[in-house]
C-alpha cells in the first residue's frame, strides 16, 4: 500500500480490469426456494451459477436437472457436493452432471481422499474442483500433480494469504490446471484479496460471487468490492486503489466484534 500501487500490479498484472463471476450458491433446500434463487441470479445478470447438492443421489440429480431446465443451455452451471457423497455415488452424480452440461463437480468426496479423487477424475467426463480445504501449496500439490482435479480453489483467508495462494496458482499453472479462488461467506478483505489474485494469475478461471446478504462483506469496507451490485455483463471490477484498494470501516468492526 505504501507504494501507491494495487496489489495485483505488484503481483504482475495481466491487465485485467474485470473478471468473470459466478453466482454462489443455490441452496440445498426446497425446489421453490432454489427456483427463486436461480431467477434472482439470472435477473442480476449472472451468466454462470453454482448449485449445492447432496444425498440421496436421485434428489441431487433432480435438483441439477431442475436448474438446467430453469436456465436453459446458455448459462454455465457448476455443482458443489461439500463432501456429501462416497466414491460410487459420486460416479452416478458426476455422470449425470456431465450429461446436463455442468462445467465442474466440486468436492463430491472428503477432501483428504487424494487417491479417490484421482480415480474419480479418471472415471468421469467432467472436471473435478477442490482445494478450499487445503492450507498450503504442499496440501494442494498432490491434488494438482496427480491430475486429481481440473480446477484448484484455494481460499486466501485459509491458505496462507496472498503469497501462498499465488504459489498454489503458479504450481497449478505449470500443470495446466485453472485457478478459481474460493470465497464463500467471507468478508470484504478476503473478497478484495481474492480479486487481486484473480487479476494477477495467468490461469484464473472464474470468481465466486456470493448472492446472500453479509454485512461483513457489504459494510466492512468503506468502498464496495466484489458485490453483485457491481456486476456488469457477468463480470466484476478489480479494485484499483493502493494495496487492497479498500479502507476498513472501524465502526463496523466495533458493531460486530465479539
Amino acid at each position: 500500500k505504501s507504494t501507491g500501487q494495487p496489489i495485483h500490479h505488484l503481483l504482475g498484472s495481466t491487465g485485467r480490469t474485470h473478471v468473470p463471476a459466478y453466482a454462489s450458491s443455490i441452496t440445498w433446500g426446497d425446489d421453490s426456494i432454489a427456483t427463486k434463487q436461480v431467477e434472482d441470479a439470472l435477473r442480476a445478470g449472472f451468466r454462470s451459477i453454482k448449485i449445492k447438492i447432496g444425498p440421496p443421489v436421485d434428489r441431487a440429480i433432480g435438483r441439477a436437472t431442475l436448474v438446467r431446465r430453469l436456465t436453459g443451455d446458455g448459462i454455465e452451471l457448476t455443482a458443489d457436493g461439500n463432501w456429501a457423497f462416497d466414491f460410487d455415488d459420486s460416479i452416478r452424480v458426476g455422470r449425470r452432471l456431465a450429461d446436463l452440461g455442468y462445467a465442474w463437480f466440486e468436492e463430491p468426496m472428503i477432501s483428504e481422499d487424494i487417491d479417490g479423487y484421482r480415480r474419480l477424475c479418471a472415471a468421469l467426463p467432467i472436471r473435478l474442483a477442490a482445494g478450499e480445504s487445503e492450507h498450503t501449496v504442499w496440501g494442494c500439490r498432490d491434488l494438482i500433480a496427480t491430475g486429481s482435479v481440473g480446477v484448484i480453489q484455494p481460499d486466501v483467508a485459509r491458505a496462507g494469504g496472498i503469497t501462498e495462494c499465488r504459489r498454489i496458482g503458479h504450481f497449478a499453472y505449470a500443470h495446466g490446471v485453472p485457478f478459481a479462488p474460493h470465497v464463500g461467506f467471507c468478508g470484504a478483505i478476503c473478497n478484495a484479496a481474492s480479486l487481486h489474485l484473480a487479476a494477477a494469475l495467468p490461469n484464473f478461471l472464474t470468481f465466486e460471487a456470493m448472492i446472500f446478504e453479509n454485512p461483513l462483506r457489504q459494510s466492512l469496507a468503506t468502498t464496495d468490492v466484489g458485490s453483485i451490485d457491481l456486476l456488469k455483463n457477468g463480470q466484476l471490477p478489480i479494485p484499483d486503489g493502493p494495496g487492497l484498494g479498500i479502507e476498513v470501516d472501524q465502526s463496523v468492526i466495533e458493531r460486530y466484534r465479539v
